[in-house]
């Protein structure tokens, strides 16, 4: 079966699940790639890849704004910013998934990327071994071709090997254990917790140096966050993140990298590091900016009062005058204003839903029988409660609130919704 597998994995495409980029793959014409050696460092370690002079814009709203970036070997950057500040855009080109407007991307020769989306999507028919295994498809597609006796077998197998080919099979087997994946289990069967673990292997199973995530601790529960630490941790690679979680950040990151108006600033340490330099560094350009607006309104009543266009003086005045105004104008504030007025409904009833003996089942991901997710649940939701539902992935929280929100039903059981 696994050989049959190894056929159909090299056919697969990943788009969309994990793209991996290594040295063979071109760059879109548009963004400069050099192989050579870096001059960037950052600190005593060479740069694996440098971004300088990016732009990036979706309409007149600029994301990159000559935008430049170094990653340094066994670095764990959290990207963090505002939402919609252009965050994921800069991962994926960072990862080459995509490209910039415009800018200039260099690489180290040989560096091995692997790109986990926020959301993966997944062969929902596919095992779990046959997922993991795509993301080695380019490797099996060498394979294939060597075993079909296409192109020069010697080159073949030089490249098979510099990858680690041949023991395929061993390498998916080993990341499903260390993931603590069924490899029989079908996608379909699977909680959102199990399928970005998934997605998580598919990247860990190329071996990449380095990892770029988005959003990865989204459908994980405590435990599993917990083990994805120790995970990242232990990597020998270097990884770049996006996280709203800041004990995540605080537990893995080595530098925060914030992305502001366009521009990305570093910041070193973890997140609560950041927040202390960035109070420091808020303080001093609120006073920057209050002297040069101090400054303005006293040469805005000096020109009013009429002056001696004959004057060097004067003119001097009048030139670091229009330089304040363009300077003014420049500068693009932090923070918008939003007023924002929703419509509001009459309020519910006092019972918002109740539960009463009720039971939901779902076929089991190893294919032996159903397994129970929801066994004689009962209880009653009010206008006002306020719930946390916890537990570890599969186990079914997503579950209980489709059945309270009556987007499935019980098995067994009644559902009163108010």
């Amino acid at each position: 079966m696994q050989q049959q597998v190894m056929t159909d994995m090299a056919t697969m495409s990943t788009v969309g699940v994990v793209a991996v980029e290594g040295a063979r793959r071109p760059y879109p014409s548009r963004v400069i790639t050099s192989s050579a050696n870096l001059d960037c460092r950052e600190g005593e370690n060479m740069a694996l890849l440098t971004l300088s002079d990016a732009q990036l814009a979706f309409g007149h709203v600029p994301l990159l704004d000559h935008t430049d970036f170094a990653l340094a070997a066994a670095e764990r950057v959290g990207l963090i910013g505002r939402n919609g500040a252009g965050k994921s855009s800069l991962l994926k080109i960072l990862a080459g998934v995509e490209k910039p407007d415009d800018g200039t991307l260099q690489v180290q020769q040989g560096l091995l990327r692997a790109y986990v989306p926020q959301e993966p999507v997944l062969e929902a028919e596919s095992t779990v071994f046959e997922s993991v295994s795509s993301g080695l498809g380019a490797v099996l597609a060498l394979i294939e071709s060597y075993a079909d006796g296409r192109g020069d077998l010697d080159t073949l197998q030089r490249e098979i090997e510099a990858q680690d080919g041949w023991n395929w099979q061993r390498r998916v087997e080993e990341t499903l254990h260390r993931l603590h994946l069924p490899a029989n289990a079908r996608i379909t069967t699977l909680s959102g917790g199990m399928r970005k673990r998934v997605a998580l292997a598919q990247a860990l199973v190329t071996r990449p140096d380095v990892l770029f995530l988005d959003e990865p601790t989204n459908h994980l529960d405590l435990d599993a966050i917990d083990w994805l630490e120790e995970l990242l941790l232990d990597f020998k690679g270097s990884v770049v993140t996006i996280t709203h979680d800041r004990a995540f950040l605080d537990r893995i990151a080595t530098r925060i990298v914030e992305l502001d108006r366009g521009q990305l600033r570093g910041y070193p340490g973890n997140f609560s590091r950041y927040q202390v330099l960035k109070d420091e560094q808020s303080a001093y350009e609120s006073v920057v900016s209050a002297k040069a607006d101090k400054l303005l309104a006293q040469e805005e009543v000096w020109v009013r009062k009429g002056v001696e266009a004959r004057r060097t003086r004067a003119q001097g005045r009048i030139t670091r005058l229009e330089r304040l105004r363009s300077n003014r104008a420049a500068r693009r504030e932090a923070l918008g204003r939003v007023k924002l007025e929703v419509a509001t409904g009459l309020p519910s009833g006092k019972i918002v839903a109740e539960l009463t003996e009720v039971s939901k089942s779902f076929a089991d991901p190893s294919g032996e029988g159903v397994r129970s997710v929801v066994s004689d649940f009962s209880a009653t939701l009010l206008r006002g409660d306020k719930v946390g539902v916890v537990g570890p992935n599969g186990a079914g929280k997503t579950t209980l609130l489709k059945l309270i929100l009556g987007e499935i039903e019980p098995d067994a059981g009644s559902v009163r919704r108010g």
